[in-house]
């Protein structure tokens, strides 16, 4: 595991389980790279850590550690192995699947990984390396290929509406560590493999 990859789950960890309470009841964001200090513990940075069950609505097996949940306002993205993208309000209730799992039109049959675009709030999926997009209602808007930039994406994440993929280099046909995509699909950068 790299030490990019530790960093993204430290974060991860920490923004899942401090969950501060403010007036208005919003998620706190907290970004560990605007600190000075190099070492905080949580008691530095919360005052209360809460648990949220999930609704049992819906029947959920395997969540797999590198699927980490997103979010859109308050809602929470996870991806269950079996079911796909799945959305719950923050309380912890079920509201809805997005997309479907499957071979056909508009389907991902892998969901590898997902992110999604706060500004359009909408979900992309990587789906061997063919990218599913998503609005927050569940409907299927477009797809686009990414295979022939390298043989398997590792993840996926968007940031001021820009896909970035990070390619496992490992493989011979896979001539760069990390791509740039506008959400179409259209290159706008990216860093070869050493």
């Amino acid at each position: 595991m790299t030490l990019t990859m530790k960093k993204l789950y430290l974060f991860i960890l920490v923004y899942l389980v401090i969950s501060c309470k403010s007036e208005k009841n919003d998620l706190f964001i907290f970004d560990p790279r605007n600190l000075d200090e190099n070492e905080i513990t949580l008691s530095q940075i919360a005052d209360n850590i809460s648990y949220t069950p999930l609704d049992n609505s819906i029947q959920l097996g395997e969540f797999y550690d590198f699927h980490y949940p997103n979010f859109i306002n308050s809602d929470i993205f996870l991806y269950e192995n079996e079911v796909g993208v799945l959305v719950f309000a923050r309380s912890g209730k079920y509201i809805r699947k997005i997309g479907s799992k499957g071979r056909g039109p508009g389907e991902y049959r892998y969901g590898l990984d997902f992110t999604v675009d706060k500004k359009t709030e909408t979900i992309y999926i990587n789906d061997l390396n063919d990218i599913k997009v998503y609005n927050k209602e569940g409907l299927f808007l477009r797809s686009f290929s990414l295979k022939q930039y390298g043989e398997m994406i590792n993840s996926i994440r968007l940031f001021n509406s820009k896909l970035f993929a990070f390619y496992a280099i490992q493989f011979e046909n896979t001539p760069n560590e990390w791509i740039v995509f506008d959400t179409l699909g259209n290159v706008i950068t990216s860093v070869m493999s050493t």
